[in-house]
């Protein structure tokens, strides 16, 4: 590493850079000198806390470029999403449907997503995509009209949706329901739709004390701020 703390960073930066294949990078030197001034101010010297911040820089200069509907920083956030999947079994074409789904619900999501963790919320999305799109219809022509091809992937962009609103569900309820009973009533009352008379049956109670310990977990989800969040619909009375 060279001496020069202003020349580590820049060389950190490249090195990003080259390894990332960013190519949107139109606040490079400020986001240098930013963290040129953090690490003099916070005494920082170690390359890989340098990295990370640079990292979160990048997140940000990235969201914004979202925000101004700049496509070099689209195509770098598609190029991101396809270079995370590049060790799954799927193919190129694949890893190419499923980082374009991901760009276009950053797109449609943008104003709930924090800007340092845009890129994480993407990859969440190309996680999750090839279990959505493994549930759509089969197309039967290669004459499909543009309508249908695009009814299809606004249905897979659906359901990565949901797929990452549940995993984020599953996690809050793991979170505040440390009673494996409660947590198992309520993810198999509100993932699976089962009933109460079902649950009871696999997990050897009675109904009604399914009942009592749905409504005793419920109680504690809602004094739960995040919960509120994400349970909307989820918290109504039963």
């Amino acid at each position: 590493m060279p001496s020069n703390l202003a020349a580590q960073i820049a060389e950190i930066w490249q090195q990003l850079v080259n390894h990332f294949h960013w190519q949107y990078t139109p606040h490079a030197s400020a986001i240098i000198d930013q963290t040129h001034t953090w690490c003099i101010t916070e005494s920082i010297n170690d390359p890989t806390i340098i990295r990370r911040r640079l990292i979160a820089h990048y997140n940000e200069m990235l969201y914004a470029g979202m925000q101004d509907q700049a496509e070099d920083a689209a195509r770098d956030l598609q190029r991101a999403c396809m270079q995370a999947g590049r060790r799954s079994h799927y193919s190129a074409d694949e890893l190419e449907e499923f980082a374009a789904d991901a760009v276009m619900i950053v797109i449609r999501k943008l104003g709930e997503i924090q800007p340092q963790r845009i890129l994480a919320y993407a990859f969440a999305c190309m996680r999750n995509a090839p279990k959505a799109l493994a549930n759509e219809p089969k197309m039967v022509s290669l004459n499909d009209d543009y309508d249908r091809n695009n009814g299809y992937r606004d249905q897979s962009i659906q359901q990565v949706e949901q797929a990452i609103t549940e995993t984020d569900l599953q996690q809050v309820l793991k979170a505040s329901l440390p009673n494996p009973l409660e947590f198992e009533i309520i993810y198999r009352s509100y993932f699976s739709a089962e009933t109460p008379r079902a649950i009871a049956a696999a997990l050897a109670l009675k109904p009604e004390q399914v009942r009592l310990l749905k409504s005793r977990a419920l109680k504690k989800l809602r004094e739960h701020p995040h919960v509120r969040q994400l349970f909307e619909q989820l918290l109504v009375e039963s």
